[in-house]
């Protein structure tokens, strides 16, 4: 089980879901853990830097560049709109094969 006095980040946690700040208040950073992985997603570079730097020297983390796919779910971002979706595409045209 992992704390917040664990990630030493100061954050209010949610069960796997970490945050620190607030999005309409400036700087906000979220951190998802599951089993082994762990998705950190900051509004600004310099936060994500400092908070995946903390995390790395800590934890021995691997930055894996931009989110596109995390545990089954597609990202997809639209950087002109400022926009993200989620969804679900690969796993529903599985199944919709699978079921022939």
């Amino acid at each position: 089980i992992v704390n917040r006095r664990q990630l030493n980040i100061g954050a209010q946690h949610e069960a796997c879901l970490f945050m620190q700040g607030n999005p309409n208040k400036g700087d906000f950073a979220l951190v998802v853990i599951y089993v082994d992985d762990i998705l950190c997603i900051t509004n600004t570079t310099a936060l994500y830097n400092k908070l995946f730097g903390s995390l790395d020297a800590k934890y021995g983390l691997d930055d894996r560049g931009k989110l596109h796919f995390y545990r089954g779910l597609q990202f997809d971002h639209d950087q002109k709109l400022g926009t993200w979706s989620i969804s679900q595409k690969d796993y529903s045209l599985a199944i919709v094969k699978d079921s022939g």
